[in-house]
């Protein structure tokens, strides 16, 4: 079963663009750029339409097909020309097209929590960079509080209205992180007011440490330029939300 935060009209209500504040962060550190910016984890399109809509050559990239559909008819909508494509950022494949910025953004690359898919994905934005190109990644600083919660609490994640079951839906989270493998496992849960039982889907996210990230991605043939703890670009400390990386192959 397709996990439910895969449909495209219950992810943009789950994820209202008007209220995520990483859309104007990326709006302006893309300003500097005048060639090819490429999303990866586009999802829906909400950051690339942004983007786009600012006066940027867009493209994004999503492993869902049906994301990317959606995405599609938004932009059309939009009359915005934004280029999505379904593919893996994995093995990216732009038949020579090179960009000038590539970025990760809203934690996307915690779902890849292999150490061999981490360097596959390095790799393959290598080779989508042209050359003196920027990469940035956003993924979440470690929380101790959040990662030694108890197993079965839950917590709330979002609730928004379903005009299909026509009532309100809440999606609420449990589950527990693997210290050995720096893994949280997850578990999204959707509750119905109307009385009606909803999905259970479950999440594997890798965590990544400050130095950890660093030492990951100088490894892996970049230099670390510059760092934010926040979207409002604030720089970045332990007690930092975000790590907002930027670098370039060295």
């Amino acid at each position: 079963m397709t996990p439910f935060y895969y449909d495209p009209d219950i992810y943009d209500l789950m994820v209202d663009p008007l209220k995520r504040n990483d859309i104007p962060f990326w709006v302006g550190q893309s300003k500097p750029f005048k060639g090819a910016i490429l999303e990866l984890f586009c999802g829906t399109g909400q950051i690339a339409q942004a983007l786009a809509a600012s006066g940027k050559s867009v493209t994004g990239v999503d492993l869902s097909s049906g994301l990317v559909q959606f995405a599609r008819k938004k932009a059309k909508r939009a009359k915005l020309n934004i280029g999505y494509e379904v593919q893996d950022v994995l093995s990216l494949d732009f038949k020579g097209w090179e960009f000038e910025f590539v970025y990760a953004p809203m934690g996307s690359m915690a779902h890849l929590v292999r150490a061999a898919e981490l360097k596959r994905f390095f790799t393959s934005v290598k080779k989508s960079l042209r050359p003196g190109g920027i990469f940035a990644i956003d993924v979440p600083n470690p929380n101790l509080n959040f990662l030694t919660r108890v197993k079965d609490d839950r917590f709330l994640i979002s609730r928004y209205q379903d005009k299909k079951a026509k009532c309100e839906v809440i999606v609420e989270e449990t589950g527990y992180y693997d210290p050995v493998r720096q893994i949280n496992h997850l578990v999204w849960h959707q509750r119905f007011s109307n009385g009606k039982c909803g999905e259970s889907h479950e999440l594997k996210l890798r965590v990544f440490y400050p130095e950890e990230l660093k030492l990951l991605i100088e490894s892996n043939g970049f230099k670390l330029l510059r760092r934010y703890g926040d979207y409002q670009g604030r720089p970045f400390r332990g007690t930092s939300p975000r790590q907002i990386v930027f670098c370039r192959e060295k």
